[in-house]
């Protein structure tokens, strides 16, 4: 039986309170059912210590839903539905509340500036309350009530808490003073965004994650180097300084002192080894992660039909967990938009020259519109 109102979200706030939420606030929310599969698979292991894994299936069998928006500084009701089962798990839905109440308790200690002593706050969970910061001012507050009277297990410890920036804060700040140490790092990935008054990248790892660092001047010319070839699948060996968890996840990176470019971008193997890697939330959080059957699907219909003298093409994933195919020929610039479930694509050209450009739908797993496809990009050549 789905649960309507497994805990509430009360949002306080000016920009709340013609009882409306802005869609950046909404994103915020949705970061809430993460922060409550990270905190179900810390209790589990709290209780199953000699378990190296959570059983199979546990982000997968939980769904959060919006049931309800109520007025009083929007009031935004939260149910539970169980889509699935997990093995050695009987009592799914006490599995998550003891989850959620991990997670208010969390909320609470570093709110009321407690020590967290032996509390558990895995990087992932700190990583989710970050995100859910960025959404919100300053001079505003998410109120996460419990609506079944006191939390459980927690001794009388009221049913809700207060997560504010500074919360997020002081969350950060207790697992860097014990946790974390500077030292060497070295990591692979690309260049996305690069701003040149201050010698500042956004570094993009194999996996998808985001640092934001800086290089030196003597760097400078190779880094743009990368920057320039980001759309082109180009990838770099970085090493330098970074801030480092105690399991050996890079929080972040302080400076990079040495640049070196990995060759063949343009390798097919290479491209579809690194979109294999991404998870979910590989875009600063969010992006959905391609499926691995969708990936092995479109690898063999490339190797199916794509010639051995066509364009090189350079992979893309998308933030909806599709596939973004690009490549050159002669003055346009061409793209296939690939829906790995309806296994469509949106082929879209531009002529850079006359800045005329077109649309059609693909069947991908039709020979004949491959066949067109290529028929046309031989044409353009000869044109050329």
């Amino acid at each position: 039986m789905p649960n309507d109102c497994f805990f509430q979200l009360r949002l306080a706030g000016d920009r709340f309170s013609d009882h409306s939420i802005p869609f950046d606030a909404l994103r915020g929310i949705a970061q809430f059912k993460a922060l409550v599969v990270e905190a179900s698979r810390l209790e589990y292991f709290k209780r199953e210590r000699s378990r190296k894994r959570v059983p199979r299936g546990l982000s997968q069998s939980i769904e959060l839903k919006l049931t309800s928006i109520e007025r009083g500084s929007v009031q935004v009701r939260i149910g539970l539905e169980l889509s699935g089962t997990i093995p050695l798990i009987a009592d799914q839905e006490s599995y998550f509340t003891r989850g959620r109440d991990h997670l208010i308790r969390t909320i609470q200690k570093a709110g009321n500036g407690e020590n967290m002593g032996e509390w558990e706050v895995s990087e992932k969970m700190s990583n989710g309350f970050d995100s859910i910061a960025k959404m919100l001012e300053d001079d505003e507050a998410i109120h996460v009530i419990c609506p079944d009277g006191l939390i459980s297990e927690a001794n009388g410890t009221p049913n809700s808490a207060v997560f504010t920036r500074e919360t997020a804060a002081r969350l950060r700040s207790t697992k860097s003073t014990d946790k974390v140490v500077s030292k060497d790092i070295e990591i692979c990935g690309y260049i996305p965004e690069f701003n040149q008054e201050n010698n500042t990248f956004r570094l993009q790892s194999r996996d998808g994650k985001n640092f934001k660092t800086s290089v030196s001047s003597e760097l400078l010319g190779i880094a743009l180097e990368i920057f320039n070839g980001y759309r082109r699948g180009l990838e770099a060996q970085f090493r330098g300084v970074g801030t480092i968890e105690s399991d050996g996840t890079i929080i972040d990176i302080e400076k990079i002192n040495h640049l070196l470019v990995i060759n063949n971008p343009s390798n097919i193997n290479h491209q579809f080894e690194r979109i294999r890697k991404l998870r979910d939330g590989w875009l600063d959080g969010e992006g959905k992660a391609p499926s691995c059957d969708g990936v092995d699907w479109i690898e063999s219909i490339l190797r199916r039909y794509i010639p051995i003298n066509f364009p090189p093409i350079y992979l893309f994933p998308t933030d909806t967990g599709g596939i973004l195919i690009e490549w050159s020929v002669a003055s346009s610039e061409a793209s296939i938009e690939v829906n790995l479930e309806s296994r469509t694509g949106i082929w879209h050209e531009l002529d850079v020259q006359s800045d005329e450009d077109f649309e059609r739908t693909l069947h991908l797993d039709r020979a004949k519109d491959w066949q067109q496809l290529i028929q046309h990009v031989d044409s353009l050549r000869r044109v050329r």
